[in-house]
């Protein structure tokens, strides 16, 4: 080992050093090395900047602190500016990276760093960790099997007091200890953005405390043993497009005045649990509203009104394609701490579409809006003239594009915001009414998806055709891929966010 700066270290081999394999310090590249049984850090940055390290192996590795108060850790870096690690392969150590701070100086951390592309696995304590720092971005890695039994917590993704930092598209999974085992655990984190991860295999998803949130969405959680979501004194007031999946009957936990908003996520609400009378949980959707006659054909100028099972939401008329309302979101749910579940719980459902036009029967229906959607109100001529389309069961149809406010009252339709008071008894399924015309339009709205899709896919293909490889063509690939996996599934709305 040695000490380096505005060196290039390539395609070196380093085995059975009993100390850091390589020191650098600022201007330095780390590049396809091989590392070995290294007792200490194969790559150790100490106060440094503009430094790369990048398609490394290390192996067998960092299983000695590196000293001065700081973890064992196979890539480490203190104090350090604009470091740059990715695209490196880590198996048996420690922590896999870890960006750290000078303890002599609590706010010197390792900002504006990049931890992307790295496989890491089988390490005992964490596979990213990340503290005390301004503008981290912790993204597209892979993190398998970070297991300590004797441990009381091990995580996955580890920040702690970052500002404007993000941790996205990770995929981290088989995260245990004898305890606490989050995929991804942030504390004191301001202006976070947590995005696109898959995580499944652990106790908690992702564990925040004292956190507020710039974005939280598109995370896929399952197979958790405890909680998707575990917030302590956390504002989420965007949490969207989460799924999660396989979390036994707890899907969130809230403590410490926390607050978390989700748009267009399915939750087990009987799941949602408090550990305070003062935090809460909100469940909102997008839905829009179209008016047709028996032949499919829009109608304009129709009267539309929405209303939820206490009051009105919005009115409006259809325009020349037939639609009336427009992702206006409404809330579907609302808990806190100090009510109980199918006791007093606000919830919103059964919502009443209506509809009425000159020379039309009007026609109305009761439904429980359960996911974002999109439904046609079929009105037929004065007089009869065709036999009215039946009303199936509602099913969901991806909503249009949305990234809403951190304001969760309705904007999207000039009516006014919506009062809602608890409902004793929550319905449980729709309720046609006597004269049903109310259908579902999914199809509709997905093959005009589809064909959206389609043309945004070959101007992306076409623009990145010309791109060198780098890491953002590498990221565009990424992103295309995530999006054609999506539309194979049909879900054409979360395929046009990833290529946007």
């Amino acid at each position: 080992g040695g000490d380096f700066s505005s060196l290039n270290i390539s395609y070196n081999n380093f085995s059975y050093e009993n100390h850091n394999a390589i020191s650098i310090t600022d201007n330095a590249t780390v590049l396809g090395n091989y590392f070995a049984n290294v007792s200490k850090a194969a790559v150790y940055i100490a106060r440094g900047s503009w430094t790369n390290v990048t398609s490394n192996t290390i192996v067998n590795s960092s299983f000695v602190a590196v000293g001065g108060g700081y973890p064992a850790a196979s890539i480490f870096a203190f104090s350090s500016e604009h470091v740059n690690v990715s695209y490196n392969t880590i198996v048996n150590g420690i922590n896999g990276v870890y960006l750290a701070w000078d303890l002599l100086n609590p706010s010197s951390g390792s900002n504006y760093s990049f931890v992307g592309f790295n496989n890491v696995s089988f390490v005992n304590a964490s596979g990213v960790s990340a503290l005390n720092a301004v503008g981290i971005n912790v993204s597209n890695n892979t993190i398998y099997n970070v297991s300590n039994s004797s441990a009381s917590e091990v995580y996955g993704i580890y920040l702690l007091n970052l500002t404007n930092s993000n941790a996205s598209y990770n995929s981290v999974s088989n995260v245990s200890s004898n305890q606490s085992s989050p995929s991804i655990f942030l504390s004191g984190l301001v202006n976070a953005s947590v995005a696109g991860n898959v995580l499944s295999g652990s106790s908690t998803g992702v564990n925040a405390s004292s956190t507020s949130f710039s974005s939280l969405h598109l995370n896929q959680l399952s197979s958790m043993s405890s909680f998707g979501f575990w917030f302590s004194g956390v504002t989420a007031s965007n949490a969207s497009h989460n799924f999660l999946s396989g979390a036994g009957a707890r899907a969130v936990y809230l403590t410490a005045n926390s607050s978390a908003v989700f748009y267009n996520t399915s939750l087990n609400q009987s799941g949602v649990v408090f550990g305070d009378a003062g935090s809460n949980a909100s469940v909102w959707w997008a839905v829009s509203v179209l008016v047709r006659d028996f032949n499919n054909a829009p109608i304009q100028g129709a009267s539309v009104s929405l209303s939820n099972s206490s009051s009105a939401l919005a009115s409006a008329s259809s325009d020349s394609s037939g639609l009336a309302i427009n992702s206006l979101l409404v809330q579907e749910y609302f808990q806190n701490g100090s009510q109980v579940y199918g006791t007093n719980v606000t919830d919103a459902k059964p919502f009443s579409v209506s509809a009425s036009a000159a020379g039309y029967s009007p026609a109305s229906a009761s439904v429980n809006f359960t996911s974002s959607s999109a439904y046609t109100v079929v009105l037929t001529p004065l007089g009869g003239g065709g036999n009215p389309a039946a009303t199936p069961t509602p099913s969901p149809s991806p909503a249009s594009s949305l990234t809403p406010s951190s304001t969760p009252t309705p904007t999207s339709v000039s009516s006014p915001s919506p009062t809602i008071h608890p409902i004793m008894t929550p319905t449980a399924s729709p309720i046609p009414t006597t004269s049903p015309r109310l259908i579902n339009s999914s199809s509709q709205v997905s093959r005009s998806l589809q064909n959206q899709y389609s043309l945004v896919l070959n101007q992306v293909l076409q623009r990145i055709g010309g791109l060198e490889e780098s890491e953002e063509s590498f990221e565009a690939k990424r992103l295309i891929a995530l999006a054609q996996e999506a539309a194979s599934k049909g879900d054409y709305s979360i395929a046009l966010q990833y290529l946007n």
